[in-house]
């Protein structure tokens, strides 16, 4: 294959009859033929061996800012150990949404019992309840045997009644205050025999007690209340 090109300032393109194939020159152009393809050549001298097999070994986290690097070691099996530096931290990016609610747990076991707290203070009082129903009438007790005996006091002293004995025997001490210096026969006279029986009633003993005090109120002993 030829290929043609314009020389100098020849008016008209190459490959028009100003050029000829033998390489002569024409009206001014000129032609330039490409020679045959040359021989190949040589083979060149064979390249050292390369690894039989290569292994990623470990990857090692660097401290951020330090360069990346790669250490083959194992020779013709190579194990390559990558040092890849850390990134720096970022900011903190926003907060997330707020995730849905998760489902309500297992409820655990019972905790110990704690201490006692203090007593608080008094509640105000609760209105009366209604009034409950009358209970059944008891069985009639034992007649009791009522004793009673008399004791003088001092003038002016209080009358008392003092109960011993039990319930089936009570036995009724009187204590009467002695009448001022003074009084007059008739006076004196006034008042009641009371003496009772040792098989007195406790109606017997009110009765006597009863006409008792009336006879030293009479006598001017007791003042009247």
């Amino acid at each position: 294959m030829m290929i043609y090109r314009r020389w100098n300032n020849c008016g008209n393109p190459c490959g028009n009859p100003c050029c000829n194939p033998c390489g002569n020159y024409m009206n001014g152009c000129g032609c330039i033929v490409r020679g045959a393809t040359g021989a190949t050549g040589a083979t060149g001298a064979t390249g050292p061996q390369g690894p039989a097999t290569i292994t990623v070994g470990q990857t090692i986290t660097g401290e951020p800012g330090t360069a990346a690097s790669v250490v083959s070691t194992g020779g013709e099996n190579a194990v390559l150990a990558f040092t890849i530096p850390r990134g720096a931290t970022g900011a903190t990016g926003a907060t997330g949404a707020t995730g849905a609610t998760g489902a309500t747990g297992a409820t655990g076991e019972t905790g110990a019992t704690g201490a006692t707290g203090e007593t608080g203070a008094t509640g105000p009082a609760g209105p009366q309840g209604p009034q409950g129903l009358q209970g059944e009438q008891g069985e009639v007790g034992a007649t009791p045997v009522i004793t009673a005996t008399a004791e003088t006091g001092e003038p002016e002293s209080p009358v008392t009644v003092v109960q011993t004995g039990t319930p089936e025997a009570p036995i009724l001490t009187f204590t009467i205050p002695r009448g001022v210096t003074g009084a007059s026969p008739a006076e004196a006279a006034a008042v009641a025999d009371v003496a009772t029986p040792a098989s007195a009633t406790a109606e017997d003993v009110a009765n006597t007690l009863n006409a008792l005090l009336a006879s030293l109120r009479a006598a001017g002993i007791l003042a009247d209340t």
